[in-house]
């Protein structure tokens, strides 16, 4: 971003209302990513949502500009008693240039914020210092990184979101994350990359949902393409392989049809290990899953020889 706001709503008389802001990854703004000057939803519906918002209030004002002087994410305007609706957005790092106006959200007017993640560093606030906190209610947001989450919101979730990686600007969750299925109901039917919400028994918290696009998923592999024979009664270790994830790879223990009494066991490693007790074949239907939630199965049988 050159200027110093990145998406702006202003009325020079009246207020804007009855728009939708979503889909956005604003990276490195000086003052505002998402400013809403003068609006009034109780005229119409004002939604935020899907948005991806990385390092912004970095400051200072840049010369000859007179948007403003908040640092911050998302600023909303007074107003209104209706509150702006803002959802599953991913803020990354806001405010950091500091001051009473700067945080991850400023609010002057009516505000609503369900399921968003909110990670900044320790020296950044959640909520500017200068905001009307009486005109701000929340639900199930996750807080990191600037402390525990204040107490207007209720049902906060307060934890590292572990995303895939900072370094590398990918904020899809990863298994394990404390932000999967763990969103309140709203009226979002996909997230960022465009894959479906929810697709666990509730919302992921954030811009992406777990796991993420099946698009990306299918890239992902098990290029094992067959497994050794065994031989009943001698010791049997095979390892077996993905590719094209994220690394690392953890693996299900399979599902089995044929003779299945095998005597040997199977390892989140990928390793397939033991004795073989009896001869047969054994088909077994092996899962694997990527750190940023992919999956790919494979079906691959096993001679066991006397």
């Amino acid at each position: 971003t050159l200027g110093c706001n990145a998406i702006g709503s202003h009325a020079s008389s009246g207020a804007q209302y009855s728009f939708l802001i979503h889909d956005n990854y604003i990276y490195q703004t000086p003052c505002e990513a998402i400013a809403l000057g003068s609006v009034n939803p109780s005229q119409g519906a004002v939604s935020v949502y899907n948005n991806i918002i990385q390092s912004s209030g970095t400051g200072p004002m840049p010369a000859g500009t007179s948007q403003g002087y908040e640092y911050a994410a998302i600023v909303v305007g007074g107003g209104s008693s209706t509150p702006v609706q803002v959802y599953n957005n991913t803020i990354y790092d806001a405010g950091g240039f500091g001051g009473g106006s700067a945080g991850a959200v400023r609010a002057l007017g009516a505000v609503n914020l369900v399921n968003n993640i909110f990670y900044l560093l320790s020296t950044e606030q959640y909520v500017s210092l200068d905001s009307n906190l009486s005109s701000i209610t929340g639900t199930n947001n996750l807080f990191y990184g600037a402390g525990n989450p204040l107490g207007i919101f209720s049902n906060s979730v307060a934890g590292n979101p572990t995303f895939v990686s900072l370094s590398t600007n990918n904020f899809h969750l990863t298994t394990g994350s404390p932000a999967i299925d763990a969103g309140a109901t709203v009226p979002l039917t996909t997230d960022y990359d465009g894959v479906s919400r929810p697709l666990g028994p509730a919302y992921a918290i954030g811009a992406y949902e777990f796991p993420a696009s099946s698009s990306t998923a299918a890239t992902l592999t098990i290029t094992t393409t067959s497994l050794p024979a065994s031989v009943v009664g001698t010791p049997y270790s095979t390892t077996l392989a993905a590719a094209k994830g994220t690394a690392p790879y953890t693996w299900t223990d399979p599902s089995c049809s044929g003779s299945c009494n095998t005597g040997m066991s199977f390892a989140s490693t990928g390793v397939l290990s033991g004795t073989p007790v009896n001869a047969g074949t054994s088909t077994f239907t092996f899962l694997v899953t990527d750190s940023a939630g992919h999956t790919a199965t494979k079906q691959l049988s096993i001679d066991r020889k006397s």
